[in-house]
């Protein structure tokens, strides 16, 4: 099987993880809507997008890392970190609907890598996936989600954050 390590964990935090993961995996309305943005290279510019009233947030980055601040605003502001540092259009799609924010960003042959950054809020329920980058959060979200292949996660929680942690590899050390 896989080895696991496991602390003590709640069912009501079971519960929630579950019913995010749902909402995340539900497909989207017909009020969808989708915005590719532009980024400049390493700049600081960044999109800002309401969170739905749910909470559900769903970030794909299948050509570089993602790196997840946890703030009080109550919106999700987006980055695009392209590493060649030509300023360029950001590959990354962004869909919203009532239920749902989804962010992605597409494999592309020799395309340079692309690292997102976020902010999101408190309240946020997240499911975020990488191929081999690493995903690095700072803060306690609502519920949180991540996943990937090769890629380490880092998890940057204060003291006094009342979380549950289960972690899991099948061929890496956790």
């Amino acid at each position: 099987m896989f080895p696991a390590v496991r602390t003590r964990y709640s069912p009501r935090l079971i519960e929630t993880i579950i019913v995010a993961i749902f909402f995340l995996c539900s497909s989207l309305t017909s009020q969808t809507h989708a915005y590719p943005f532009t980024a400049s290279g390493q700049s600081e510019q960044d999109l800002r997008f309401e969170l739905p009233t749910n909470g559900n947030l769903r970030v794909e980055n299948l050509r570089g890392g993602v790196i997840v601040e946890v703030w009080s605003e109550n919106y999700v502001s987006v980055s695009a970190l392209i590493e060649n540092g030509e300023p360029g259009r950001s590959p990354a799609t962004i869909q919203s609907s009532d239920r749902l924010l989804s962010i992605h960003v597409a494999p592309k042959g020799d395309a340079p890598p692309v690292n997102l950054r976020l902010k999101i809020p408190l309240r946020t329920h997240v499911a975020i996936m990488t191929h081999g980058d690493s995903v690095d959060v700072r803060g306690l979200p609502a519920a949180l989600l991540v996943q990937t292949i090769a890629g380490e996660i880092r998890l940057d929680l204060s003291a006094q954050a009342n979380a549950s942690l289960v972690a899991e590899s099948r061929t890496g050390k956790v």
